[in-house]
């Protein structure tokens, strides 16, 4: 609706300037009111007029809380041998971070809510009948996602149903029983996922707090190293009598002759396009939930 339309509705439309302050570290969507603004019908108090803030995408700089992080490149050589990187900020001025003499970089999980892996126990139960939800499926991973959404420690499978249970992770551990057919997965160890997530970060170098400036989220410098696309055979050999003594030797999985070995192709893929084709190919997933919150 523009000021024509409304004018030609017969409406009075009034032109008025507001200066809108935006304090330092506002969040997405904070309002910004002026009480008493709109005028309303004779005899109702006047209404106020809300501006609400909606945050840009910043080029290089994403946001989460308190939080910023960075996305910034580093080469192989730079990994193995050290690197300093210049950042930025928002306001204007230039951080210098480096690496510690003899670090080395390696690389980390791209995925900010990454977790160690479930525990996993064949032929095994706990707390049956004591259920917080069931889910009739063949897809584990969507149980899994059911745990992580509902703050649930794990589940047991039978059959083709995953029957959730709502006891922390360490009773599950603790109390889990033989129980034949039945697959208990129990959420990973906080401390484990913990480090899984680990990142690269500056203290206090993120945004400032709304309510106390004082208080700073922290920065953190996702480091993504990126590796040659080809080493001439003539390099392969310089790398390999300078890392000869770095790189384990590789064990057998299991004794046999040269003979017996069967020479595969790599290829890419994309393992999440694999797991629907998977589930295209049986039939695909058949869920009646039977939550006990419902």
């Amino acid at each position: 609706i523009n000021k024509a339309q409304l004018g030609r509705a017969g409406y009075v439309v009034l032109q008025d300037e507001f200066t809108v302050s935006i304090p330092r570290g506002a969040p997405d969507g904070h309002k910004v009111s002026f009480s008493g603004k709109v005028k309303s019908e004779p005899g109702n108090a006047a209404g106020d007029l809300s501006f609400v803030l909606q945050e840009l995408r910043h080029p290089r700089f994403s946001r989460k809380g308190l939080d910023l992080y960075l996305e910034r490149s580093l080469t192989l050589l730079e990994a193995l041998t050290g690197y300093e990187l210049i950042i930025e900020h928002l306001d204007g001025t230039r951080l210098v971070i480096h690496s510690e003499p003899g670090e080395i970089e390696k690389p980390r999980s791209s995925k900010l809510d990454a977790e160690a892996e479930w525990e996993r126990f064949a032929d095994t139960d706990v707390f049956p009948g004591q259920d917080a939800g069931s889910l009739k499926t063949n897809d584990l991973e969507t149980c899994k996602e059911c745990c992580r959404q509902k703050g649930l420690s794990g589940f047991t499978y039978w059959e083709d149903t995953a029957y959730f249970r709502a006891q922390g992770r360490e009773r599950l551990l603790a109390e889990k029983r033989p129980s034949r057919g039945s697959t208990l997965f129990v959420a990973p160890d906080p401390c484990k996922s913990a480090a899984v997530r680990l990142q690269r970060a500056v203290r206090g170098a993120g945004m400032p707090g709304f309510d106390d400036p004082c208080r700073r989220g922290n920065l953190f410098v996702l480091l993504r190293v990126v590796f040659p696309a080809q080493v001439e055979e003539a390099h392969a050999g310089l790398l390999r009598e300078v890392l000869s003594g770095q790189i384990p030797a590789v064990a057998q999985e299991s004794p046999g002759t040269d003979e017996e070995l069967e020479e595969l192709e790599l290829v890419d893929l994309d393992f999440s396009e694999s797991q629907r084709q998977h589930l295209e190919n049986i039939g695909g997933t058949t869920r009646t939930a039977d939550d006990s919150d419902e």
